[in-house]
Order: C-alpha cells, then structure tokens, then sequence
C-alpha cells in the first residue's frame, strides 16, 4: 500500500477546483497544504496566505518568493502542484533551488494569455515541471507547440465531476429547485455559469439575453458574478450590472462564493446553460451543465469541438457573435421539451461512462506516485 503525501498545492484556496482537489487529496489520508494569495479557509487543509492579490496587484506575487521558498524549505513536500499557471507561476523561480517534484495544471486561459512576462513566467514553470496535466487534447497539443514542451512529460486527464450532485432532475423537482432559489417557475430560464469575465463574453450574453427578451418575454437570466475581485475587474462587473438595469426583473444575480452543492440546484433549475468562452479547457463547468442542464450553448473553440466528435450534444455557436446568441437563446424554447430531455439522458450517460470525479482523480494520484517512484529510481534525494 502506498504511503500517504505531503502535498503542496500552488492556487487560489478561493477555487472550487483547489478546494475539491484538496477534499480529495485529504480523503485518502494525505496531508495538504495550499499556498494562495487569495484569503479563504479549505476544509482538511492547510492554508498559507502570502501577500494578498486584492491589495498589491500582480505584486503580490513578487513578494511572495521569499516566503514561498522559505515554506517550501520547511515543509518539504512529496510534490508541489501548481493550479492554474498565472501570476503565482513566479514561485517556479525558487523551484529550481529545491528538488522537489513539480507538477503544472493549466486551466486555459493563463496558457493562452498574450501578456508577456506572464506568457514567460508560465514557460519557466512549463520548463521546471515534472509533469503537466492537462484536460483536453487541444490543449496538450497548444502546449507541445507553442512551449516546446517534451510530450513525454504531458499527460491528459479529464477532471471529470460529481455524480452525487450533478444529475438531470424531473420536471417537479426542477420546480421545486425554482422557488427555492427564487426563480419564476414558469420562466424560461437561461443560466450564464461561469463568473463576469472578459474571457466568459458576459457582456455578450447580457446584451443577447436583452435583445431576444424582446421576442420572447418569459426569458430569464440567472448571472454569475462571481468573488471580490481586485479593482480593474470589479469596474468591468459593474459595467455588467449597468447593462442589465433596465432588466432587472428578469435577471437574478448570484454573487460570492457558489460551492457545487449551490451550483447542481442553479443548473438543475435551469431550461438552458450558455458558456461561450474565448479560451477553455476542458472545463468541469461545462461537463457538470452537459449532465445537468437538458440545454448547453457553447462557442466554437477547440476543447468544445472535442466533444462534439465525442457525442455531446449540445448548440455551438458558429461564431460567439451577439446575433447568432440571440437566435440559438430564441431557438432553444422551440425544441420539444421530450426532445431536450433526450438530448440530456444522452449527455449524462456519457459523462456517468467518462468523466466521474473520483475515477478521474485517483489516476492523478497515481502519477503523483509515479512521478515519485521515478525519482527514486533515478537518485532523487531531499535537500
């Protein structure tokens, strides 16, 4: 039987996607610790707080080094996994004075971004890492060219979700899911489950949401808004809230922290799910509304495309223009409420064979494993 591990977790403890992979990681007896530069408490874990985001900027990261070496050199963890490869990927710097094992988890839009130093900060941490874990095959093969990332270090896993929570619901609980979270019951409702972002076009959304509410009255919009956020992307929720003021009562805004208990009642309660979008992964986000929502529209972007030749079903915008939004959110009331039921027992049937979270997190496990045995096996020592 394998030995529990010392886990070090680079990521924003805000995160759903850290905090399930720490609940996990803690479950089978591991000991986790997540270095964040975002405040937040993580059950089972242990939180360092370096210098906060919110208040410094992309400072923060920068005068984080020192106190993330000095962490690293006093915990001396089996592995460090970096979640996301953004600002905190600086912390690959103090990597390279400590053999440890290293391992990257891309999410999307950090391996995509055009800014600079950040494009150079993620290709030295690409550089040191061990292994890169990445969750579709487009965006290994992004990585192999546009990093020059030996392939033999990258491997694909889905991070699947869970099938305890996320499942179709019968139109009575569905209903009854509305009043609880005080959505019209006989609305249509469309559910914008990512946060307000750029990369997300919630801007997009709102102004197609409030053309096709034009046409058809009952329309209902469910928006994300998402954590506090540092100043120059709380000026652009705000801007988001301006657009929607004149629509205010056919729009609900959901606002914090949304954990997945929460989010599998906004999905089940929802009629259709739209997430368009510039750059993705494949996202958990859309895999938990592909199993949950009997409609997804999605944007025409690379990980999407994959499981589309996969056999989900779903609407793909041609292109994430506000006309063609506008035509799939008016289009989807027509289709026959047997049909879109199909269309999610098929989903959910796929997802149940493919994507359990907890099929799919152990085989992450294992390459932690792995990944130890081989450094053993080539001399691997601890400083």
């Amino acid at each position: 039987m394998n030995k529990p591990l010392k886990v070090c977790l680079i990521g924003s403890a805000q995160s759903i996607h850290v905090q399930r992979w720490a609940a996990f990681l803690t479950s089978r007896g591991h000991e986790v610790h997540i270095f964040s530069n975002f405040p937040g408490e993580v059950e089972g874990a242990k939180v360092w707080l370096l210098y906060s985001k919110k208040r410094y900027g992309n400072l923060a990261y920068f005068f984080s080094i020192w106190r993330a070496y000095r962490l690293l050199r006093a915990l001396r963890p089996d592995i460090i996994h970096f979640h996301y490869l953004g600002g905190a990927s600086i912390y690959s710097l103090v990597c390279g004075f400590l053999d440890f094992p290293v391992v990257a988890t891309p999410w999307g839009s950090d391996i995509y971004s055009k800014q600079t130093l950040k494009t150079q900060l993620t290709r030295r941490l690409l550089e040191k890492s061990d292994k890169v874990i990445t969750t579709s095959q487009a965006m290994n093969n992004f990585i192999q060219k546009s990093f020059n990332v030996d392939s033999k270090k990258l491997v694909t896993y889905s991070w699947g979700i869970d099938l305890n929570l996320f499942g179709p619901a019968s139109q009575e609980d569905k209903l009854a899911l509305r009043e609880t979270l005080g959505i019209p019951r006989s609305a249509f409702v469309i559910f914008s489950n990512r946060t307000m972002a750029p990369v997300y076009r919630t801007e997009l959304i709102v102004k197609a949401f409030v053309r096709a509410k034009k046409e058809a009255p009952n329309l209902f919009l469910v928006l994300l808004e998402g954590p506090p956020l540092d100043p120059r992307r709380e000026k652009y929720r705000e801007q988001i809230k301006q657009m929607i003021k004149g629509s205010s009562e056919s729009v609900k805004l959901v606002s914090g922290y949304i954990p997945p208990s929460v989010m599998s009642k906004y999905l089940k309660a929802s009629d259709a799910v739209v997430s368009i979008p510039c750059t993705d992964q494949r996202s958990t986000s859309v895999l938990e509304a592909l199993a949950s929502c009997p409609v997804v529209i999605l944007s025409n972007i690379p990980p999407y495309l994959e499981l589309q030749q996969e056999g989900y079903r779903f609407i793909l915008l041609s292109e994430p223009v506000e006309e063609n939004l506008v035509k799939a959110m008016l289009a989807v009331q027509s289709v026959p409420l047997s049909r879109r039921e199909r269309w999610l027992q098929a989903n959910y049937k796929l997802i149940a064979e493919k994507e359990n979270w907890e099929i799919q997190a152990a085989k992450i496990e294992r390459e932690y494993y792995a990944l130890l045995e081989r450094k053993h096996q080539t001399g691997y020592q601890r400083k």
